[in-house]
């Protein structure tokens, strides 16, 4: 048997179901591009892991460990200072900033925020040559540089509109026209009802058992 993992990454709201917070989630949804609530709260996870963290080393005054905390974080560009105190000013929305995600939509290798998170699922963006298909992945200063898309983005609008008109216009060899179903020059089949002849010799039959002279 494998070894069961406990690291949490994210931790669900008291209360789950209030208007207030699932209306202004799903704003912050939408203009980013997320699938669902959980990548919402995996971020404010890790802005509360880092802000206790912080509080920890202030209240220790741990040198070491400021380094460590402080490093990782001014390599993705959420802190204006090298600051302890500096982490408590950090907001959801520096971080959602550096996920791959909007980070390829505002290089311009996408049109829109849902078709770069497309992009990334399907193994189309790189980083350093290296595909990366998440769209969480939190990019570095070194790493932003070196994003690429491998294949290029679909004509102008103009262009695109020419095309699909063209293509409306002249219609494959392998399409046939189906006739109309109404027309002037379309005979009228009269409806025969099956039933009645049935029943009819049905009747003739009884009538035929009945008379003796018939037989």
């Amino acid at each position: 048997m494998g070894i069961k993992r406990f690291d949490k990454k994210y931790s669900t709201p008291r209360h789950l179901w209030r208007g207030e917070r699932i209306s202004s989630e799903t704003e912050v949804m939408n203009r980013y591009g997320l699938k669902n609530h959980k990548e919402i709260w995996k971020v404010l996870f890790k802005l509360s892991r880092w802000r206790e963290l912080a509080r920890h080393l202030i209240i220790n005054e741990n040198l070491k460990g400021t380094d460590e905390l402080l490093n990782p974080i001014m390599n993705i560009r959420c802190l204006k200072e090298k600051k302890l105190e500096s982490v408590f000013e950090i907001s959801p929305n520096d971080v959602l900033e550096r996920r791959l995600q909007t980070v390829v939509f505002r290089k311009g290798l996408a049109k829109t925020i849902k078709e770069a998170r497309l992009f990334i699922t399907h193994k189309h963006i790189l980083i350093n040559n290296k595909v990366v298909n998440a769209p969480g992945y939190i990019v570095n200063n070194d790493d932003e540089g070196k994003i690429t898309c491998d294949i290029t983005i679909a004509m102008t609008d103009e262009k695109a509109k020419e095309t699909s008109a063209n293509e409306k216009a002249t219609p494959s060899p392998f399409y046939k026209k189906r006739p109309e179903r109404r027309g002037i020059g379309r005979k009228h089949i009269k409806k025969v009802d099956l039933r009645g002849q049935f029943n009819n010799s049905g009747k003739k039959q009884k009538n035929a058992d009945a008379d003796p002279k018939k037989k």
